[in-house]
């Protein structure tokens, strides 16, 4: 089954803004014990720079609200879009392997998979 594929644009001023929100949200989920599972051979900050840049794609294509609160979330959505509730993975790997676990979440009603590629 062929998959939807948008393409967006991220500037490198919205590169350097998600760049220091993952930052502030990795110093606040370490800083109150939530621990780091890494899955990949990248840095917690690197893995939430990408998480957040597929987030804030995602909500920037389809020009929905973006909460870049950096407090820490677990087990909750990224945003609603047509009623339903979203969760955004994001990955590097152009096959759309996903690294780590998916976990049964009763909070969500989608799940998205952001395929990052940066020029």
């Amino acid at each position: 089954m062929e998959r939807p594929k948008v393409v967006v644009d991220v500037s490198e001023v919205e590169l350097l803004t998600i760049n220091m929100f993952a930052n502030l949200r990795a110093i606040g989920s370490r800083s109150v014990g939530v621990h780091d599972n890494k899955f990949a051979n990248k840095t917690g900050s690197e893995i939430d720079f990408e998480g957040l840049l597929g987030e804030y794609a995602f909500c920037k294509q389809f020009n929905l609200f973006y909460d870049m609160m950096p407090i820490p979330r677990s087990g909750s959505y990224d945003c609603i879009y047509n009623g339903k509730r979203i969760d955004i993975k994001s990955t590097t790997y152009s096959t759309g392997v996903l690294i780590g676990p998916m976990k049964r979440n009763p909070d969500v009603d989608v799940f998205v998979l952001a395929l990052l590629e940066f020029n």
